[in-house]
Formats: structure tokens, C-alpha cells, sequence
């Protein structure tokens, strides 16, 4: 009801001030026809301005486009630079990635290395055995040598021994050359695995110069990358100022480029209209032709107030229709809260029968509390219906109403814990009974 008085006050005003607009037109034509004729000898005056700006804002403008043709070149070099910047980007990832290869390659190197020196040192060590036996069996074949030498000497001198004997030293003497050419074959082989070794070693000494000319290449690439990387992210950061710069400069520039030929379009049409005002009879018609243009838009603007009366009489029927439809809504609502009134009637009065009522509580098993706690509620009169609110959750904790306490005995009687202390039942629901029964 509020809105649609304030609309119609709003709406009686908006066709208050059209009248008034529709009065206001009508005496202001005349003046506006002299309004014309003095506008006349100012648009004279105003012509020869206007050329001389004019041309003023086409050397502006020329400058302007000079300007715009220099910053599309540094443009260009810019994109140039930035296509430069992400090759070179992309030799860099390249070198980081040969890097990482060359890093796992030179890992595995170092770990077969290990393994090869593990087993050549085990090989070298078997062998310095072999060797250290060899050496002590040659020792004593030649200490045997040496005593069949002196006995077959001895032999021999003596002739007094038997053929036989001579043949047994001869076949000894034998299988001990044997045996030390076999001694001798071993030291070759021994011989053989040093000469091995010593070449492995050399090897194994050639690869760690290797990989550490490797490492010192890898890390002078890497500096010079990494110098290379830093000189390229500031050349592109001062790319990026620069661009963001020309940016601004070209936007502030177009901005002035359409102010400049929005205001060149405007001159160019008050040229031409001045030029057909200044001519003799052309000036007239061109005035009698204006003066009919104003009235035709003073004949459109009453045709657009008018239309706007109408508009704001269907506004004001649609406020009417809404206003009805509110009203009808607003009865629907006070039928509801009506009936939701009697319904909290009828709740109110059952709560106080059920009040009236003796309550009995149920104690659970065993549970000492329990038990004191229903002697208590079914021992005693209970008219605003306190005893209700209590419900055990398990043994010593109850809710009663919103509350949750802690209930125990203590020389026969029931006490409940209120903050630091405890408090007799009695006590607690005369404290709290009322609050949780409203």
C-alpha cells in the first residue's frame, strides 16, 4: 500500500512537470528564435577558429601517426628478442637434460668401477696366494733338488751302490723338474694377472680423467648457461616493462587519435553547417528549416510525454492489481497465524494436563544413582512437572532440560555438581527447574 502511494504521488508529480515542460516549449520558442539569430554571427566567428584548429589537429594527428609507426617497429623487435630469448630456452632445458645423463652415466661408472676393483682385488689376492704357495713349494722342490744332487754326487763317487738306486734318483729328479716347471708356468700366470691389473688400472685411470674433464666441461656449460639465463630474464623483464609501457602509450595514444577525429568529425559538420548559413536566402531556409526541426521535437517530445503519461497510468493499474494480490496474501497470512495461534492454545493446554499428571520414573537396573534418583522423583509432588526433565545417559551423567550434569551419592543423599562445587538436589532444581521448564 506504502509503494503504491508513492508511486502515484510520483507519477501525479511526472505529469505535473510535463505540463510544465509542455507550457515551457510553447514560450520558449520565440526566444529561441532569437536565440538563432545570435547564434548566427557566433557560428561566423567560431568558422574561422575552427579552420585554424583544424589544421593544427591534423599536424597533431600527423605526429601522432609518425609516433604509432615507431612504436609498432619497436614492437616488432621486441617479439624478435622474446622468440631469441625462448630458443635459447629451449638449448638451455636441452644442456640441463644432457646434464642429468651425463650425471646417471658417470653414477654408473663409478658403481661398475667399485664392482670391477672389488673382483680385480679379490683376483690380485687370490693369485698373491697362489703365488705365496708356489714360492714355498718351489722352496722345498729345490731344497729336494738340491739333496738328490748331493746324493746322486755322493752316488756317483760311490760305486759302490746298486743301478737300481741310480734309477730311483733319476726318476725323482725327474718329477721334481716337473713339478718346477709347473711352479714356473704358475709364476708366468701370475706374471700374466699383475700385467692385467697394472693395464685396468691404467684403464679405470684414464676414465676418472676423463670424467673429471667432463665435470669441469659440465660445469663451465652450466655457468655460462646460468649467466646466460640471468642476462636473458632481465632482458626480458625490461622487455616486458617496455612493452607495458608502449602499451600504455599506444592506449593513451588511441585514446587522443579518437578524441582528435571525433573532434575532426565535429568541426568538419559545424564547417559545413556554418558554410550553409552563411549563404544569403540559403541562410533563411536553413533557419526556417531548423526552426521547423525544433518544432518537429517539440511536437515528438509531447508525443514521448504523452506516451509516458500512459506508460505511468499501466504502471499505476499494475500497482493496483499488485496491491490487490498483496492484500490478498496478507489476509492468507493472518488465517495462518490464526490457526498456528490456536494450535499453540491447544499445545499449552495439553502441557499443563500432562503437568497434572504424576509422573513415574523408571530406574535402570542396578544402577545405585538411578535407583536414589527415582526413589527421590516418584517420592515427592512434582506440580510444574521438574522431574520430567531428567534423562539418564549412562551411570552418574544425566541431561536435565538443556543442561548436562554429573550426579552421584554421598552419605545417602543425591548431590549434583554446579562449577567448582556440588549442589543438593533439592537445591539444584529449585536453582534451575523453572529456567529449563519455560
Amino acid at each position: 500500500l506504502i509503494e503504491s502511494e508513492q508511486t502515484r504521488r510520483d507519477i501525479n508529480q511526472c505529469l505535473d512537470e510535463s505540463a510544465k515542460k509542455t507550457i515551457t516549449l510553447t514560450e520558449n520558442e520565440d526566444a529561441y528564435k532569437e536565440k538563432l539569430l545570435t547564434q548566427l554571427k557566433a557560428i561566423t566567428e567560431e568558422n574561422l577558429s575552427l579552420k585554424i584548429s583544424q589544421k593544427a589537429l591534423e599536424e597533431e594527428k600527423e605526429q601522432h601517426l609518425s609516433l604509432i609507426k615507431h612504436l609498432n617497429d619497436e614492437k616488432g623487435s621486441l617479439e624478435a628478442s622474446v622468440a631469441i630469448y625462448k630458443e635459447e630456452k629451449i638449448d638451455v632445458e636441452a644442456t640441463n637434460k644432457a646434464l642429468i645423463e651425463v650425471q646417471s652415466l658417470k653414477k654408473a661408472i663409478e658403481i661398475k668401477q667399485k664392482e670391477d676393483n672389488l673382483a680385480y682385488a679379490k683376483e690380485i689376492q687370490d693369485c698373491m696366494t697362489k703365488k705365496e704357495a708356489v714360492d714355498l713349494e718351489n722352496k722345498a722342490l729345490r731344497d729336494q733338488i738340491t739333496e738328490l744332487q748331493y746324493a746322486n754326487n755322493k752316488q756317483k763317487n760311490e760305486q759302490q751302490e746298486s743301478a737300481h738306486g741310480q734309477e730311483i734318483s733319476t726318476a725323482k729328479i725327474a718329477v721334481l723338474q716337473r713339478k718346477n716347471e709347473e711352479l714356473e708356468i704358475q709364476a708366468k700366470e701370475v706374471s700374466t694377472y699383475q700385467t692385467l691389473i697394472k693395464e685396468k688400472d691404467d684403464i679405470i685411470a684414464e676414465l676418472k680423467k676423463k670424467i673429471a674433464s667432463l665435470q669441469l666441461e659440465i660445469k663451465s656449460s652450466l655457468q655460462e648457461w646460468a649467466t646466460k639465463e640471468t642476462i636473458l630474464v632481465d632482458r626480458l623483464k625490461k622487455t616486458s616493462e617496455e612493452n607495458l609501457e608502449l602499451r600504455r602509450i599506444q592506449d593513451e595514444l588511441k585514446i587522443q587519435i579518437e578524441r582528435l577525429t571525433s573532434a575532426s568529425i565535429t568541426t568538419n559538420k559545424k564547417l559545413t553547417a556554418y558554410e550553409q548559413l552563411i549563404c544569403g536566402n540559403e541562410d533563411m531556409n536553413a533557419l526556417a528549416d531548423q526552426q521547423a526541426s525544433s518544432i518537429e521535437m517539440l511536437y515528438k517530445e509531447k508525443d514521448k510525454l504523452e506516451k509516458e503519461f500512459v506508460s505511468t497510468i499501466k504502471h499505476l493499474q499494475i500497482m493496483e492489481k499488485r496491491n490487490f494480490e498483496l492484500n490478498k496474501k496478507l489476509n492468507n497470512t493472518l488465517q495462518t497465524m490464526r490457526a498456528k495461534g490456536e494450535q499453540a492454545e491447544y499445545l499449552k493446554h495439553y502441557l499443563e494436563e500432562y503437568k497434572s499428571k504424576n509422573h513415574v520414573y523408571i530406574p535402570v537396573g542396578e544402577d545405585v544413582i538411578d535407583n536414589k534418583l527415582a526413589e527421590y522423583i516418584n517420592s515427592v509432588s512434582d506440580p510444574l512437572g521438574v522431574s520430567m526433565l531428567f534423562m539418564r545417559e549412562r551411570a552418574g551423567i544425566y541431561h536435565f532440560g538443556t543442561k548436562r550434569i554429573f550426579i552421584k551419592v554421598e552419605g545417602g543423599k543425591i548431590i549434583i555438581r554446579v562449577g567448582g562445587g556440588y549442589l543438593p538436589l533439592d537445591e539444584f532444581i529449585e536453582m534451575y527447574g523453572k529456567t529449563e521448564i519455560e
